[in-house]
């Protein structure tokens, strides 16, 4: 789906109080303005801000994912977590190459917020796209480098796709990227994905495909290997894979570069960003490698700020320092979670892992178990600084838009609402989750799902802000106690207020029958609340609506907010990846009157 942005260069409306211009955001449709509203702060302070269209409809960002969570851990006899069995005092035997408790098996680093789930659970694939859409990734690399190419896992991956394209999304478009070595691989990699998928235009919407044809990376186009086979080579636009030690090609793709700062392929203007490196073989190595914690700065490793990405930090100066030079920023990676605990090398005394061994040794970015409220993983943190550093390579800085005001009170049940601001959030992401794990025998359920939010306006006039929250089917009736249901977060300017997470206050804790609820604000106690006003509510059907005093969120029509509906655990931010709905989903806010 094309996004095309129209940016005015200067100000036709009156000045605002502060004697800046107001800027238009005229055609933007609900979804793209959603897209540029999008902002939010992670657990260690760093800020994501809105934004004002693309820089340039030649940017892309890349990410590379993985979809062989269960096809490769058929011989599993159970999970392996290498962080656990560490923590366990297990590192020697786990290292020991005839050991009698481990053998080939594959190891998870560590346990990922979705547990150690199988990439068929099409529960897990909605929270993904959804994730990956908001941070603006434009293509998946999907992983064939072994050969493989995962149909069954494909499958669900490209019907999610397509049901949130269906719905107006930019999704991610995808790509494979396979061996420039051992051509074979290679070959019968893409020759399958061209017979299932390709000559049969399946689902053509969501090839990436920026110069016409569908993008592939692999063995180069000019490889003997496509001899007496030209109706494939002339099918795609190749892209030879870039290995580390390889990065030679003008235009090629590279995963992962163990040089910084990181070369440019000059042809295909493109860059590696990855979360750590391997340059001494196998991640089980340790210190001879560039874990998530390494300054190329200081030349050492900052096992410290493991949590913080460091290397992933740097390895974005490089992209944005250059991004008059760089056309794509190809990041590694998403979801990798599991490798082989390997025994074979004859030269080597030990078991070891080549990508991914710990925490500190991995390269991934999807959210850990651990890491929200304790120092047990890096939560959120990778996720939220990809979405900072995409939005900085390929979206203008955020400008003062002219945001309209009522003209008449909101509230009433005949008020037009059409010119009130409008974003989008996915329908079809509230569902029960009900799947087995990366083995059989492990099995995930979720069945917090209940109003699944679809949309949310806002507007307001000088004494009130109006907000009408849009659901997939009728709003459920609220039940006593339950704090959970239909909630909205307020971000306001009040940096220096009491706070929890960033947000200051929380509307809808306490509705009564009458009408009339809560805007409560937080006391710096946790989710502890105390009353700051009196709001009113109301439903009717798919909508619930709200009338809040302006003077309560500190007088200015300017805030960041999120909606949100039977969050298990509302003091903990990892329930807003997981449970029930929260529009946007996780630590992402939509922005109001920027």
């Amino acid at each position: 789906m094309a996004v095309v942005f129209v940016i005015l260069t200067a100000a036709a409306c009156d000045p605002n109080p502060e004697g800046e211009g107001y800027y238009e955001r005229l055609a933007w449709s609900d979804e793209q303005f959603t897209e540029m509203s999008l902002s939010g702060t992670d657990k260690l302070g760093r800020e994501v801000k809105p934004a004002y269209g693309l820089k340039s409809d030649k940017k892309y960002v890349g990410l590379f994912y993985f979809l062989w969570m269960g096809t490769h851990a058929m011989n599993m006899r159970q999970v392996y977590d290498n962080t656990k069995l560490i923590a366990g005092g297990q590192e020697a035997e786990l290292l020991k190459k005839d050991s009698a408790l481990f053998g080939n098996d594959m190891h998870f680093w560590g346990e990922p917020l979705y547990g150690y789930y199988n990439q068929a659970d099409e529960w897990v694939v909605r929270r993904h796209v959804e994730l990956l859409t908001a941070a603006g990734v434009d293509f998946l690399a999907l992983d064939a480098t072994n050969g493989l190419v995962y149909i069954p896992e494909l499958t669900v991956l490209l019907k999610v796709l397509d049901e949130f394209y269906q719905q107006g999304f930019d999704v991610p478009k995808i790509t494979f990227l396979s061996r420039n070595y051992n051509g074979a691989q290679s070959t019968i990699a893409v020759e399958t994905l061209y017979k299932w998928m390709y000559v049969n235009n399946l689902y053509k919407h969501l090839w990436f495909a920026p110069n016409g044809k569908p993008m592939i990376a692999g063995v180069a186009p000019q490889s003997a290997l496509w001899d007496n086979k030209e109706y494939i080579r002339d099918f795609f636009d190749y892209k030879e894979t870039h290995w580390p030690a390889q990065i030679n090609g003008d235009d090629g793709l590279p995963w992962i570069d163990f040089s910084y700062p990181q070369t440019i392929a000059p042809v295909s203007r493109t860059i590696s960003v990855s979360v750590a490196q391997h340059p001494g073989g196998y991640m089980s190595r340790g210190s001879s490698n560039f874990g998530r914690g390494w300054s190329f700065k200081e030349n050492r490793n900052l096992a410290d700020r493991t949590a913080e990405g460091v290397n992933f930090g740097e390895q974005w100066e490089t992209a944005l320092q250059n991004g008059d030079k760089v056309d794509i920023v190809m990041i590694t990676g998403w979801n990798e979670w599991i490798a082989s605990r390997l025994t074979a090398n004859a030269t080597i005394d030990s078991a070891y892992f080549v990508d991914a061994y710990n925490l500190e040794y991995s390269r991934d970015i999807e959210m850990t178990k651990g890491g929200f409220s304790d120092t047990d993983g890096y939560g959120d943190n990778y996720y939220m600084q990809m979405v900072k550093n995409i939005r900085k390579f390929k979206y203008n800085d955020a400008k003062p838009l002219n945001w309209k005001t009522a003209a008449a009170d909101m509230f009433d049940a005949q008020a037009d609402w059409s010119a009130a601001s409008r974003y989008r959030d996915f329908a079809g992401d509230a569902v029960e989750r009900d799947h087995y794990g990366i083995i059989r025998s492990l099995h995930y359920e979720n069945r917090t799902n209940r109003n699944d939010i679809t949309a949310a306006q806002v507007i307001h006039d000088a004494e009130y802000v109006y907000i009408r929250v849009h659901t997939r089917e009728a709003v459920t009736p609220q039940t006593p106690d339950d704090k959970g249901w239909m909630n909205i977060l307020f971000k306001t300017d009040g940096d220096d207020l009491p706070n929890f997470a960033g947000y200051h206050f929380i509307l809808n804790q306490n509705p009564g029958a009458d009408g009339q609820t809560t805007l409560g604000r937080f006391t710096g106690n946790g989710f502890e609340t105390a009353e700051a006003a009196r709001a009113q509510y109301a439903v009717d059907g798919k909508t619930i609506s709200f009338k809040i005093p302006l003077s309560a969120l500190g007088g200015k029509a300017k805030f960041e907010f999120k909606v949100t509906d039977n969050v298990a655990s509302p003091e903990d931010m990892a329930s807003y990846y997981i449970h029930g709905d929260s529009a946007p989903l996780g630590r992402l806010n939509f922005a109001y009157g920027y």
